[in-house]
């Protein structure tokens, strides 16, 4: 099968970012699998940063953004190419470099084993690339013939590691809650490689409670034979937070995820919502009064599907819950009183804990 040939970027060994700044932008709008020609970027991903020249002491290589629903688990390399990352799941850039010369020639080339979403070995996929800028990639079965499943497109400047059309790769459901499922919403869908929605399961009904890590607000000893007090003051802040307690700051992730709730039960939310706090609490002679917030939160469970930029590959992560700040209620506060001073050994309640002050404060 004849294959493009790599696309080959030049860079200071100092200013390697440059290649990943190129890679996170890169485009949509696919070119043929035959073709190195660049396309015009979408509207979604920004357009892509200017190369660096060649020059002495400088290296050149090329990168890759995987878009194919594989994981690519580094095996070994040959020559002067640095070493990369050990696993390239989807939705990772990865780049190569080795170190450029126009008076030697030398060949390096790096292996990856090609492991399917189950985790089984489908064959290998083999980088070479020389000093001058020149490279290939193949792919191999575990028997060593050509892996016809797997291919790429050089893509403004990057390489992008795709399924091949038809093949199974190409649709991925993944089993809910599983770090797998993680890694491809957090990868795929905050790098600009791939179109994400949002749907909230309709057989699920948007949850009132609280985000289960409180903040501590106050905390007094009262080292006198008199009940004191403590009182709390600052703010607090919450951002929405997933399945796997994670925070989700990334843009195009928060943005698909306000559309999809917007559109299903047109509720709106930011990101982030910070509260004024104002409790007091009384503090026993002789003891430590702690004030913890907890924060009000609405959560939603719904399912991602992912439909990767210029590949046939379509990924659906069923399951994900995520706990959106609710700003209309206030926040929950716990007071926890222990005897001595115990200022410095805060024991934080657990939100089944917490729960029971919810009807005092409403």
């Amino acid at each position: 099968m004849n294959q493009p040939k790599l696309r080959i970027t030049g860079t200071r060994a100092v200013a390697c970012l440059a290649i990943v700044a190129t890679l996170m932008g890169a485009a949509a709008g696919a070119a043929n699998a035959a073709s190195p020609a660049a396309v015009t970027p979408a509207v979604h991903a920004p357009a892509p940063a200017p190369l660096a020249t060649k020059s002495v002491g400088s290296t050149t290589g090329f990168g890759f953004v995987n878009t194919s629903s594989e994981t690519f688990v580094y095996a070994s390399k040959t020559g002067r190419v640095a070493a990369p990352p050990a696993v390239m799941t989807p939705g990772q850039v990865q780049s190569l470099q080795v170190p450029y010369n126009v008076f030697h020639n030398y060949d390096s080339s790096v292996t990856w084993d090609i492991d399917n979403v189950e985790g089984a070995q489908i064959g290998t996929l083999v980088a070479d690339v020389n000093n001058a800028g020149e490279g290939a990639l193949h792919f191999y079965n575990t028997s060593g013939g050509n892996l016809t499943s797997m291919t790429y497109q050089v893509i403004n400047d990057a390489n992008w590691i795709q399924d091949a059309k038809g093949s199974a790769g190409t649709a991925v459901t993944y089993t809910p809650g599983s770090t797998a499922e993680q890694a491809a919403i957090q990868n795929l869908c905050s790098q600009n490689v791939a179109q994400c929605t949002f749907t909230p399961d309709a057989n699920s009904t948007p949850q009132e409670t609280y985000g289960a890590t409180p903040t501590q607000l106050a905390a007094e000893y009262n080292p006198t034979s008199d009940t004191g007090s403590v009182e709390a003051g600052k703010s607090q802040s919450y951002t929405v937070t997933d399945s796997w307690g994670v925070t989700a700051t990334a843009q195009a992730t928060i943005k698909a995820l306000q559309a999809g709730i917007q559109a299903t039960y047109g509720k709106s939310f930011a990101s982030t919502t910070t509260w004024q706090t104002s409790s007091t609490q009384p503090v026993p002679a002789g003891s430590t009064t702690f004030i913890w917030g907890f924060a009000p939160v609405i959560n939603y469970t719904g399912t991602w599907t992912i439909k990767v930029d210029f590949g046939p590959t379509t990924f659906t992560a069923p399951g994900v819950t995520y706990s959106v700040p609710d700003s209309s209620r206030p926040i929950l506060y716990v007071p926890v009183t222990t005897p001595g001073d115990t200022v410095n050994n805060p024991v934080a309640p657990t939100l089944s804990q917490a729960l029971p002050y919810a009807s005092h404060q409403r």
